[in-house]
């Protein structure tokens, strides 16, 4: 399973069959026009690619959804019926869909995360740090509690990544305890600090683990490490990274600026953002650079799914070729954000309304067949 995690700071407050180069839908080429026809031809050209394209979108989960994100085949998604934050998930290969009655936090302070079998959830209580384990195909079946002393210092909750039924906390402080919880054990198994397993730890920002691998980013560095040999390893990464997922090929990491992928057999980073400008697409001389990219993304296998100028757009990590997928309205009345990739394929992104000729603010869900 590839695993993924968006930084939550928990001080810290806490993925069409178009050819890659110009369509040439009209009959007309570029080389017979010239001035405003010009012009005019590329337009019609983007607007009937655009119109095209969203032939393969269907809706999906509703305008009310905010914050998908994807766990193996499972889509999740927050909504905010009250100030409280509400979870749900749906099974995409199944079908099933989970409307979840446990709090998972307000609109400051949510947070969950999820394995294959488990979802949790951490609040800040009097006592201390509670960790709540429920079934992950049940409403609010509590399968484990955890309570654990305050952090203090400003700190919410201790950072934590569920595995199978096992969930790992990262003790921040003077040392950073990397502690391991069977969901149902009154008390979590101390493993190894982190500086012992040879990271230079300045603050603790984040982390995922699948099997014997945990993927951690710290001051913006991203880590791996062996658990079984308590050895981390720097990726060397030279921007700030915000975000990463993995699987036994590399780690695809989002930044500040632009997204990389570390190969784990050349053990280099890629820079995506350049690679995509390289990577020869062009629709036609007015929207030569649509695809570059603008932000987000999300990773399945060899493809990247990601927001470039002007829409949703797919890089082949094998290929380094880039297609779109969908594309904005010109007059934004829908502009797309948020890509999500599950493990299986299945593509889902959202669609941002607006009737102002700006950029909207909120809008539906599609999913997208690509």
């Amino acid at each position: 399973m590839q695993r993924c995690f968006r930084l939550e700071r928990t001080v810290l407050v806490g993925l069409l069959a178009f050819g890659v180069g110009g369509c040439g839908i009209f009959g007309g080429g570029e080389e017979e026009l010239t001035g405003d026809a010009l012009v005019q031809h590329n337009i019609e050209e983007y607007e009937s690619l655009q119109a095209e394209l969203e032939k393969n979108r269907t809706e999906a989960m509703g305008k009310s959804a905010t914050e998908a994100a994807a766990v193996g085949n499972r889509l999740f998604w927050l909504t905010f019926p009250t100030f409280d934050a509400s979870l749900h998930s749906l099974d995409t290969v199944s079908g099933a869909r989970v409307d979840y009655m446990f709090g998972v936090g307000n609109s400051n302070t949510w947070n969950w995360r999820a394995s294959d079998s488990i979802v949790v959830t951490a609040s800040l209580g009097g006592g201390g740090i509670e960790y709540n384990a429920y079934d992950i195909n049940q409403p609010e079946k509590v399968l484990g509690t955890l309570g654990l002393p305050s952090p203090g210092g400003g700190i919410r909750w201790y950072a934590y990544a569920p595995d199978g039924n096992q969930v790992y906390i990262v003790e921040s402080g003077a040392t950073n305890m990397l502690l391991r919880w069977t969901v149902g054990a009154a008390q979590p198994e101390t493993l190894f600090s982190l500086e012992e397993a040879g990271m230079s730890v300045g603050e603790f920002w984040d982390f995922g683990v699948e099997g014997n691998t945990a993927i951690l980013i710290e001051s913006g560095r991203v880590w791996s490490l062996d658990i079984a040999a308590k050895k981390a390893t720097w990726l060397e990464n030279e921007t700030e990274a915000t975000a990463a997922q993995w699987d036994q090929k590399g780690v695809f990491y989002l930044s500040a600026t632009d997204p990389f992928f570390y190969a784990n057999d050349t053990r280099k980073n890629r820079g995506i953002e350049a690679e995509i400008a390289a990577s020869g697409y062009e629709l036609n001389s007015t929207y030569n650079a649509i695809h570059e990219y603008s932000q987000g993304g999300a990773r399945n296998g060899d493809d990247v799914a990601y927001i470039g100028r002007d829409g949703l757009f797919l890089f082949d990590l094998a290929t380094r070729k880039t297609r779109p997928v969908l594309l904005n309205a010109r007059d934004n009345s829908i502009v797309y954000r948020n890509p999500v990739l599950l493990e299986n394929g299945k593509l889902f992104v959202q669609g941002l309304e607006s009737k102002s000729g700006a950029t909207g603010a909120q809008g539906g869900w599609y999913e997208v067949d690509y």
